[in-house]
Formats: C-alpha cells, sequence, structure tokens
C-alpha cells in the first residue's frame, strides 16, 4: 500500500478512536469508593465561597489532625446568586480533593434568597438543581446529601412570615412536604445515604408536623448560646429528647448537623452542649461543627478547635 493511501487510512483510524473515546462512559476505577465512618466528625464552613473554598485547598491536613472525618460542600442555589468564582466546575474540584484526601463529604444545597416571585416556582427550580447535584453526587460516591439547608427557615424569613402565624405553619407544611417529594426523586439517582437537615423539629417544634420516613439520618441544627448556662441546658434537655424521640419514630439515625458556635459565645457554653450530646440516651452518629474561618463563627485557632479536637478524640 503507498504512502497516498496509507496516510488517509491512518487519519480516518484516528479519528474513530477518538469518537469511540469521547463516547465511552467516564469509568469510576479512579474515584475511591464510598468510605462511611463509624462516627461522623464534619465541618461547616458558612461562607461556600471563599472560605470553604480555601478551607479544602490549604487546611485539610489540620482538621484530619483535628479529628475531622467528613467535609460539608455547599453548591449555592440560586445559582446566579454564588460568587462567579464558585463555578460547578469548582465545587467538583473540591468533592474530588476532599475524596482523594481519605475524607467522606457531604453534599447540602444552600438555599441563598434574592428574589422569591413565585414559590411553586422556585421549589420546582430547587429541586432541578437538586437532582443535578445528587447526580454528580453518585458519580463521584459522595456519601452524604441533603437537598437543602434550613429551608423553611430561610423562606419564612424571605416572606416575612410570623414564626407562630397561620402564614408560616402552612409554610412549614408545604416545605415538609416537598422534601418527601424531592426525596423519591433524588433515590432514582442517587445511592448513598440522604439527610434532612432542618433548623428545628417540626413547627414550632411540633414533631407531629415533621416527616422523616425514607430518609437516611436527620441532621437538625443545634446553635450554641443563650442567656445563661442554665437556659442553654434546659433547651438542650427538651431539645435532644425531642431529636431522639422523631428519629425513633420514624426509623432513621440522628447527627448533630451543625454545632453553630457564633464569635461571641463564650467556652463553657460549647462544653456543656457537647457533654449533653455524648450522654444522650441514644447516641448520634455524628457530629459536625460550624463554621471555620468564616467571623461570625470562626473556629479555627480558637479554644474551641482544641476542645472539639480532644472531645472526639475520646469517642
Amino acid at each position: 500500500m503507498n504512502k497516498q493511501i496509507i496516510i488517509p487510512v491512518l487519519l480516518l483510524l484516528l479519528v474513530l478512536s477518538s469518537g469511540c473515546t469521547q463516547l465511552t462512559k467516564q469509568t469510576k476505577e479512579n474515584i475511591p469508593a464510598r468510605n462511611y465512618p463509624t462516627y461522623i466528625k464534619g465541618v461547616w464552613e458558612l461562607i461556600p465561597y471563599p472560605n470553604q473554598y480555601e478551607m479544602i485547598k490549604y487546611d485539610l491536613d489540620r482538621l484530619k489532625d483535628d479529628g475531622v472525618n467528613t467535609i460539608y460542600i455547599l453548591p449555592i442555589y440560586p445559582e446566579d446568586s454564588a460568587p462567579p468564582e464558585y463555578t460547578e466546575k469548582t465545587i467538583i474540584e473540591e468533592i474530588k480533593k476532599a475524596r482523594q484526601e481519605g475524607f467522606a463529604v457531604f453534599i447540602c444545597t444552600d438555599v441563598l434568597i434574592i428574589n422569591l416571585d413565585t414559590l411553586d416556582e422556585f421549589l420546582t427550580g430547587l429541586k432541578q438543581f437538586d437532582l443535578k447535584w445528587a447526580e454528580i453526587a453518585e458519580n463521584y460516591n459522595v456519601e452524604y446529601f441533603a437537598p437543602a439547608n434550613e429551608l423553611y427557615a430561610v423562606i419564612r424569613e424571605k416572606l416575612g412570615y410570623e414564626e407562630n402565624s397561620t402564614e408560616a405553619e402552612q409554610l412549614w407544611r408545604q416545605i415538609d412536604a416537598w422534601h418527601q417529594e424531592i426525596l423519591l426523586a433524588i433515590r432514582e439517582v442517587y445511592t448513598g445515604k440522604i439527610c434532612y437537615k432542618p433548623a428545628s423539629v417540626g413547627f414550632n417544634d411540633d414533631p407531629n408536623t415533621i416527616t422523616l420516613t425514607g430518609y437516611d439520618i436527620f441532621t437538625p441544627n443545634m446553635p450554641v448560646g443563650g442567656h445563661s448556662i442554665d437556659e442553654f441546658e434546659g433547651w438542650l434537655d427538651f431539645f435532644i429528647p425531642l431529636i431522639i424521640n422523631v428519629s425513633q419514630r420514624d426509623n432513621v439515625e440522628w447527627m448533630v448537623g451543625e454545632y453553630w458556635i457564633q464569635a461571641d459565645v463564650p467556652l463553657s457554653f460549647c462544653q456543656v452542649g457537647l457533654n449533653k450530646i455524648e450522654n444522650a440516651t441514644v447516641p448520634p452518629v455524628g457530629f459536625a461543627f460550624g463554621g471555620w474561618t468564616c467571623k461570625d463563627g470562626p473556629v479555627k485557632d480558637t479554644p474551641f478547635e482544641e476542645v472539639i479536637k480532644n472531645w472526639w478524640s475520646k469517642l
């Protein structure tokens, strides 16, 4: 065969080979398998960019030394409310880095509402956004996924509803129903553990208004603070048993989804809360603190970092 025939044939084979490569679905051989910690020791950085980004870029070794084994990563909805640098590609790189460094990953959609013209349209858009990220979570073997963070609280504040109003209760029930609806859709594309992460246990902490059935882990937030230690202890004596009762009722595990330590909270409050959690009648399967470097609640380079590190070392 002469050169005039050989060269076109080789070029044709190269093109066909290239086309086949593009059509072949990427394998998972370089993606670590899911690794569920015996006890989730998580960190939640309140500000996704730049704080969360820089935490994952620079501080994973330090977090590992502190005992952290799970990193929360927060895609922002709507996407146009996120900083322009915080792209889908950036978030995926965060997921890959955390997983390659041996951490479990917990993806939780963070809702930042700028405009809320129609609630139904907003929730429909959020559902599609969640399903996109649930598929991404599946592609990268992400261990945990929560479809929204404190969704009811964020929307109620935006709408300006009073906490005990009829409008607020109707909104709560709509959001709780949305959590059940999206759970079924996520199950179709994601095989990891799905979490429900609200700011309270039902409307005004009425357990009859929340449905956890079908979720794997109930991950309510637990803000640290109060007018006094006694007041905080009293609230924990009410709140922790409430979480346990609802979780057992609906046959799900529970964890402290976000132990939010605000900047001005005394260290003694933090320790009291940790003691209460440690002595819960039904132990949680995990605990996540927040934040890391955000100015409203930094843990890095504060006494809180050492307290949590020492507490985790005993578990």
